[in-house]
């Protein structure tokens, strides 16, 4: 498994991301170890702010890659990933979430 994540962390050390988590303490606990496997870690605290945060770095072509929460208060993952694929299409994301509702 080690093997693993370092083979993960040669093919992520260069990338950007955006990371949208609204739970203060799941944050501080990612955060740490995404510092590790991304050159440059973004960070927003709900859905709303997280789409603004993307509109701000597009022009430079900054992020390459969002990880988001899908439950999030303002406007939940799944709309802000909506609005973010209208601006790009191809953006990669991978929703990491507790949410048990099987509508997701």
């Amino acid at each position: 498994m080690l093997q693993k994540l370092h083979q993960i962390k040669n093919i992520t050390k260069d990338m950007n991301i955006l990371y949208v988590e609204d739970d203060d303490s799941l944050r501080s606990v990612t955060i740490p170890i995404f510092n590790q496997m991304f050159k440059n870690l973004i960070v927003a605290a709900n859905g709303v702010e997280g789409l603004e945060t993307y509109k701000e770095h597009i022009n430079n072509n900054q992020i390459g890659l969002i990880i988001s929460d899908i439950e999030m208060p303002q406007m939940n993952g799944i709309e802000m990933i909506k609005k973010i694929r209208i601006l790009n299409a191809s953006i990669p994301v991978v929703f990491l979430t507790g949410c048990s509702n099987n509508e997701y």
